[in-house]
């Protein structure tokens, strides 16, 4: 990579520990009730997952627990007492007995593999999943036990499957003692991911790309290029993402399955989001190697992990010496009907409405007519919008076209929209109108 790169490291270590990392009371109100879970289970429990490892992002939404099964250790729940047969659903049932003994208002749910403790009267989505655990007599190559956990097969009968949650806890410590920037480039694939999985552009199609496979792909780049940047990493992740969903590379470290088995089973319009969503972090990848600006950088950097989308990325080809004549502009219809604007400025104030359309200028029906299809992008920016993680620059074929888009957010916003050809997979036709809100409120 570039000197460029390597500049900006200091950028995003601080962007992903300001923005991306759990916050002070987060974190407290995860020691909070892990605390309340021990005196509960009364037994040997331990945290496992994202929390554990440190590679969690905000806002966290989930804690992982680890409870090893006794026959010696009398608990609140005793573990002896447990149906194995039904384990999860039984568990469920008597752990929120316990926690109502103790005034705290939860749902729980028997899982695959664990139960979910959902607390009812906590503002925004906190869930703990813990899982039962036998303890083996066999330890890894660290010296801690292997353990074996319920699972819930096709048929609805238990069985138990071993598994090594502590060996990948001291995996990630020393791969990130080794190299720091394990975790920091983790946190920012992770914030990548979930903009593009909490995406409703796509339909029905899920983003189906796993938080720990990332994880895992992040160590594997590290043990290889053990001095790259953590822009490096992730550029690494996006160039590589057709080997990375193109078959399962990631055996279990308990060697009973592969952690990526899930890749086997994804559909067509999955892996095309996923390529797209690379296609596009390596597009506004690019853009950073030409920011020299720390504000432009850290700007770039959000969008990054906002998930902002190119029409490059959808394979259509926008070269800017085809669209210097102006074809058709965005007229752009402010509270419905009051004042209609053609693409340049449209000013917008607290409570102001506006919709927008392609509308074709007079002597280019020969163009219009080549085009099959309307792309619109929304993005908003400044810091209202980031607060919120609302930066958008999603691409969608209609939606904006159908929508009343509503002043939320002070800054200046911008509406594009790219008539294409499929046939030629080219864009023919390219207009932007920018919206400026200067009272209270862009686009939402």
């Amino acid at each position: 990579m570039t000197n460029n790169y390597t500049s900006s490291e200091s950028i995003v270590s601080s962007l992903v520990r300001d923005f991306y990392s759990p916050t002070k009371e987060e974190k407290e109100f995860v020691e909070q009730e892990y605390e309340r879970l021990d005196k509960i289970l009364e037994g040997k429990i331990f945290q496992s997952g994202s929390y554990a490892r440190y590679t969690a992002i905000t806002p966290l939404n989930d804690l992982d627990v680890i409870w090893i099964l006794s026959e010696e250790n009398k608990k609140q729940i005793i573990s002896g007492d447990l149906n194995l047969k039904d384990i999860l659903n039984d568990f469920a049932v008597k752990l929120k007995d316990e926690y109502n003994k103790t005034g705290v208002r939860v749902k729980t749910e028997a899982q695959e593999h664990s139960v979910r403790v959902e607390f009812v009267e906590k503002e925004g989505d906190f869930t703990i999943d813990v899982t039962p655990a036998r303890e083996l007599s066999e330890d890894n190559e660290f010296g801690y036990p292997l353990y074996k956990i319920p699972e819930i097969d096709t048929s609805g009968d238990v069985v138990w499957v071993k598994s090594d949650p502590k060996g990948y806890i001291e995996l990630a410590k020393r791969v990130n003692n080794n190299t720091p920037n394990f975790r920091k480039a983790t946190k920012l694939l992770k914030a990548w991911r979930r903009a593009w999985k909490h995406k409703k552009n796509f339909g029905n199609v899920e983003f189906k790309l796993k938080s720990f496979h990332l994880e895992l792909i992040i160590q594997d780049i590290i043990k290889k290029f053990p001095d790259y940047t953590i822009l490096d990493i992730v550029n690494c992740v996006f160039y590589n993402i057709e080997n990375i969903i193109g078959s399962k590379n990631y055996p279990d470290r308990a060697g009973n399955r592969y952690v990526d088995d899930y890749i086997d089973e994804l559909t067509g319009d999955q892996k095309r989001i996923i390529k797209i969503a690379s296609k596009s972090g390596a597009i506004l990848l690019q853009k950073i190697q030409k920011k020299y600006e720390n504000a432009e950088m850290v700007e770039t950097l959000h969008k990054l992990a906002s998930g902002e989308e190119f029409i490059e990325a959808y394979g259509y080809d926008i070269s800017a010496n085809k669209l210097t004549t102006p074809i058709f502009c965005i007229e752009a219809i402010k509270n419905e009907n009051q004042s209609s604007y053609k693409s340049g400025i449209v000013n917008l104030e607290n409570g102001d409405s506006v919709k927008f359309k392609a509308v074709f200028l007079p002597n280019f029906h020969h163009t219009k007519s080549k085009i099959s299809k309307y792309f619109y992008k929304v993005t908003n920016t400044g810091d209202d919008a980031l607060k919120v993680r609302q930066l958008r620059g999603e691409i969608n074929l209609g939606s904006t076209l159908n929508t009343t888009e509503s002043a939320v957010f002070r800054g200046t916003h911008f509406v594009e929209c790219f008539g294409v050809n499929d046939q030629v997979r080219s864009v023919l036709a390219y207009a932007i109108c920018t919206v400026v809100i200067d009272d209270d409120i862009a686009t939402k």
